[in-house]
């Protein structure tokens, strides 16, 4: 009995030891403990004005290298940065900021997931939307430094106006359609429940009717369609105008018509936000109330153009990444902002590149200067913006198509905790390889 006894206070004042010992490696003067991280995150935007400025709202969603959601955190621009500590390895942050989040209707830590959707809350308007992925390795006795560049994911309808309007008519609605209707953390836009944006304007006289609604839009599925309805004392006619141009994130959109006939370690991170692109300008005529395509719309995106804005490598040159410029000709190559789905290849070469200039075919071209076709890039090309997150974004490993030696190819780069490496390149091609053209301007 008295040996039974002596084992139970053995016991007791081990579990007594360990408890001090973990306290006191826990509490190494303000120190977190060796197996735990501290994550800092600052969230700023740039305003209208292009200069950063702490964002009104933001949230990141903290992910394990399981995929489970293991913080959620949040900041508003009086609190300023905000941290937590966290285990020590690779986690995936998924941020987002805006002037309102109570404008969204956001995913709580238990539900969240990369795919989650981000959607209007009902019986709000959309506000300023700003998304962007990380990848972290937390080590121990390390300091990280991480700056985000968040990415808008709305675009602002700023004016809409409709010229030479008969005088019998008493309103004029606007609409356009279809729009995304959310965007998903990882930064992918929802195509379920397709939206449509109705803009009341307002008599201004001499036949103008005009609205300056600063509304944000999610941006346009494909090639949206204008409707405009004129009401009279006879009733309610409508006219379409089907536009040759996708509506995409981080613009200002202008409408104008004319009525024809009638985003112990201390990691710090810092979210920023790209600024907002160049205007885009549609404008259109109509007069039969029938859908009626502009034969030769030519939207200019800059209406008032400045001389000295020039592409740069590395940089964003009308909404488009470049890749490089050659000054001496006054020519760039610029990336086309999405890849191509080009479904199945064919086995042949000829017959595949074939297939993929076809495809290419149909891609739009950037406005405001001289530009020959879209084509597959080279490798040199390739391995340009596939080593810049700004200009891709990569989960796990993919494989690019590339012109290798002349000949068709591929590729293939892996994002490592946040930086993208060549994993190697080749001739020889598969329809798992993603294609994401170039084309050469004259600026």
């Amino acid at each position: 009995m008295k040996h039974l006894i002596w084992v139970i206070l053995l016991m007791m004042t081990i579990v007594s030891c360990e408890k001090e010992l973990l306290l006191d490696n826990s509490e190494n003067d303000g120190q977190t403990s060796l197996d735990t991280s501290r994550l800092s995150v600052t969230t700023r935007a740039a305003g209208e004005d292009g200069q950063l400025q702490a964002v009104a709202q933001g949230r990141v969603y903290v992910f394990n290298a399981q995929g489970q959601c293991v913080e959620v955190l949040q900041t508003t621009a009086e609190e300023g940065a905000f941290s937590t500590e966290l285990p020590v390895g690779t986690y995936s942050l998924y941020a987002v900021g805006s002037d309102n989040l109570d404008n969204y209707v956001l995913p709580t830590q238990d539900e969240a997931t990369p795919s989650s959707i981000v959607t209007c809350a009902e019986g709000k308007n959309l506000g300023d939307l700003l998304l962007k992925k990380a990848n972290i390795e937390l080590k121990r006795k390390a300091t990280n430094k991480l700056t985000l560049d968040l990415k808008r994911q709305v675009l602002c309808l700023s004016q809409v106006q409709i010229n030479n309007v008969p005088t019998d008519v008493t309103s004029v609605e606007v609409t356009l359609s279809p729009l995304y209707s959310g965007v998903t953390l990882s930064e992918t836009y929802s195509e379920t429940n397709p939206q449509s944006c109705t803009i009341n304007l307002t008599n201004q006289g001499e036949g103008l009717w005009q609205s300056e609604p600063k509304t944000y839009l999610f941006p346009s599925n494909g090639e949206p369609t204008i409707t405009i309805t004129f009401t009279t004392p006879e009733g309610t006619e409508t006219y379409a105008y089907s536009t040759t141009q996708t509506l995409t994130p981080n613009h200002h959109v202008f409408l104008s018509g004319t009525y024809e006939g009638h985003q112990g370690v201390s990691l710090t991170g810092v979210l920023l936000s790209e600024k907002w692109g160049e205007n885009i300008t549609i404008t259109f005529g109509f007069d039969d109330p029938t859908v009626t395509p502009d034969p030769d719309p030519d939207p200019d995106p800059n209406p008032n153009p400045d001389p000295t804005d020039t592409p740069v490598a590395g940089q964003f040159y009308h909404d488009y990444y470049v890749v490089s410029v050659d000054a001496s000709k006054k020519t760039a190559v610029l990336l086309s902002k999405n890849d191509v789905n080009h479904g199945d290849l064919k086995k042949s070469e000829d017959a595949c590149m074939e297939q993929l200039n076809s495809l290419m075919s149909t891609l739009s071209k950037p406005s405001g200067c001289e530009c020959a076709d879209w084509r597959v890039p080279t490798l040199a090309e390739a391995q340009v913006f596939l080593h810049d997150s700004q200009a891709v974004t990569i989960s796990g490993t993919k494989s690019y198509l590339c012109i290798y030696q002349g000949e068709l190819g591929h590729i293939v780069v892996k994002n490592s905790n946040g930086s993208l490496t060549e994993v190697n390149t080749g001739q020889g091609f598969t329809s798992s390889d993603v294609l994401r053209p170039v084309i050469t301007i004259t600026y």
